[in-house]
């Protein structure tokens, strides 16, 4: 069994800073580790740090070296040079060794590094001599510079001590677009909201910390969260009034002049709204109900709702808050009562209108009530009667369908004190 020992190097970080950070010449700094096994002759596989790693005949050493980009504050792009170096201290002794770029490995298991690590297509040099890959923008994976290490045993031994293998010096120059993080959220509600960088769709929940870099594309979307009792809308062009919009807010969460009006945008992410807050407004889905009330009778009858004549209760007309739901009834008879409206009122007995047609701008969900007063309807009366002078005066009429009208009688003498009601319908003999 083999063991390769990995010594971290770091060295310093100089860069030059631009509008758009710009680095010339800039160390960078490198993690190793080794990656033990038993190969040379019986393709051995041992439990390495909780991974499985298999060994092939003629390799004997396997290293990664993973250089992370964002040490230079942001994400590196546009290389135009730079280098790596690794070398091994101790004595020659006759292996070979080479290096090569494999991408990113820092998801994949031991077993998969080493099959990465495999697939190098490099020249072999005496473990004594240095190596060194220069760097360019096809070699930046996930920010990062991954390096895959091979030692191959000559004579399938190794004499001596162990070897270490260091990450010896690196420096890149290249131009660097700083990280920047957006917070992407809704005024009120909860639920999941659109929040991706790049063209990868993801709508996490609200709030969402959105992280990129600048020149990167963020894009911002409403969906529809909720509140108990009510479904939240962005009013892009579902309503005319109280519209929404994205609001934005400075890292000390000052609003600013500016707003989105799209339910969707997509925009550049810049280093100047690192830490920023995209608010959507919205809105209540206000949840209507409008019904008659006759004395007596009920709720029935019609209403014409928003110009289309709906039964009564009319419920589940949706209405953005603050925007209008207009609604009309004319009188009617029920059951030889003639009806008239009275008021509109709402659920907490507000009279709202006096009119026939009301328009009525909510902000909750809200009943809407048509309120009658009822009067016999004239053309059901059939009224008679028989004079004989000297006889007492025998009246007849046809009763009023609904049970809810009584009649009175009044007399009136000529040069008397004025009428006197002298029988009603349930006393008087018919």
């Amino acid at each position: 069994m083999r063991k390769l020992l990995a010594i971290i190097f770091v060295l310093l970080l100089t860069k030059f800073v631009f509008s758009q950070i710009q680095v010339t010449n800039a160390s960078i700094s490198g993690n190793l580790y080794g990656i033990e096994h038993d190969d040379t002759y019986n393709r051995d596989t041992y439990n390495v740090n909780g991974a499985i790693v298999g060994g092939q005949n003629g390799y004997d050493f396997y290293a990664v070296c993973i250089i992370d980009l964002s040490q230079l504050g942001g994400m590196a792009k546009n290389v135009t040079s730079g280098s790596i170096t690794l070398q091994f201290n101790g004595s020659n002794d006759a292996s070979q060794w080479t290096f090569g770029y494999i991408g990113d490995v820092s998801n994949e298991n031991y077993s998969q590094q080493v099959n990465a690590i495999m697939q190098i297509n490099a020249n072999w040099t005496n473990d004594s001599q240095p190596l060194t890959l220069p760097i360019s923008s096809w070699n930046i994976q996930n920010n990062k510079l991954t390096i895959g290490v091979l030692k191959k045993i000559v004579n399938n031994h190794e004499t001596g001590s162990p070897q270490l293998v260091y990450y010896s010096s690196g420096s890149i120059t290249a131009t660097i677009d700083r990280s920047v993080t957006l917070i992407v959220t809704y005024n009120q509600g909860s639920g999941n909201i659109v929040a991706y960088v790049n063209g990868a769709y993801n709508a996490p929940s609200a709030p969402a910390q959105t992280m990129g870099y600048e020149t990167d594309q963020i894009t911002i979307g409403a969906l529809s969260p909720t509140i108990p009792n009510y479904i939240l809308a962005y009013n892009e062009n579902q309503a005319p009034l109280n519209k929404s919009a994205w609001w934005i807010y400075d890292q000390n969460y000052q609003r600013q002049t500016q707003t989105l009006a799209s339910a969707t945008n997509t925009f550049s992410m810049q280093y100047s709204q690192d830490n920023w807050t995209y608010e959507a407004q919205m809105k209540k889905l206000c949840n209507i109900t409008l019904q008659n009330n006759f004395i007596g009778v009920g709720h029935g009858g019609v209403i014409t709702v928003n110009g289309n004549q709906v039964n009564s209760p009319s419920s589940n007309n949706m209405v953005v808050e603050q925007n209008a739901i207009s609604a009309t009834v004319t009188g009617t008879e029920i059951n030889g009562i003639y009806y008239n409206l009275s008021n509109w009122t709402d659920a907490n007995n507000n009279i709202i209108s006096t009119n026939n047609s009301a328009t009525f701008y909510p902000g909750n969900n809200m009943t809407y009530t048509a309120n009658y007063i009822g009067s016999p309807a004239s053309n059901t009366i059939s009224m008679g009667y028989n004079i004989v002078v000297g006889q007492p005066i025998t009246m007849h009429w046809t009763d009023n369908p609904n049970s809810n009208v009584t009649y009175q009688i009044w007399r009136n003498i000529k040069g008397g004190s004025g009428a006197v009601l002298i029988a009603t319908h349930l006393t008087l003999q018919q």
